[in-house]
């Protein structure tokens, strides 16, 4: 692990953070995972959530064209772990319960609108029945992994 990790040190941080600004459907970027609280390994990847409109993301089904992040890099990265999402779908009964914690625990490196701060605060706030449900359902898996 990294002994000291500055997010915005990274050069590939800054050209996802220039390519979500840059896109008029992206109202927010969020970074998710070990570089989020900075525990970079060696092996560490890049995730990621360029928060689209809700009628960016409607326009990109409809369509069937969405389009690729993280391809600003260079030299290129493994994009697999960077997607699109939108308001709609970044609700809290909408994302599996088992993904919450990692929005306890991530970074927002852009937010145009307000949006994506709110998302997140909302996200990272589990109500405390959800809590229970989750740790019952997740536990024996947490433990298997263990």
């Amino acid at each position: 692990m990294s002994a000291h990790y500055d997010v915005y040190a990274d050069a590939v941080i800054q050209a996802l953070i220039a390519e979500a600004k840059t896109d008029p459907d992206v109202i927010g970027l969020v970074l998710l995972g070990s570089r989020a609280i900075g525990g970079v390994g060696h092996d560490s990847d890049y995730d990621a959530i360029f928060v689209v409109t809700d009628e960016a993301a409607t326009r990109y089904e409809q369509t069937q064209m969405t389009p690729a992040r993280g391809t600003s890099v260079i030299p290129p990265i493994n994009a697999t772990d960077i997607w699109n999402d939108c308001p709609s779908d970044m609700q809290i009964g909408k994302i599996e319960n088992g993904y919450l914690p990692m929005f306890a625990e991530c970074l927002i490196l852009y937010d145009r609108t307000g949006e994506t701060t709110r998302l997140i605060n909302g996200l990272g706030r589990m109500p405390a029945g959800q809590v229970q449900e989750a740790v019952a359902k997740w536990y024996g898996t947490y433990l298997n992994g263990v």
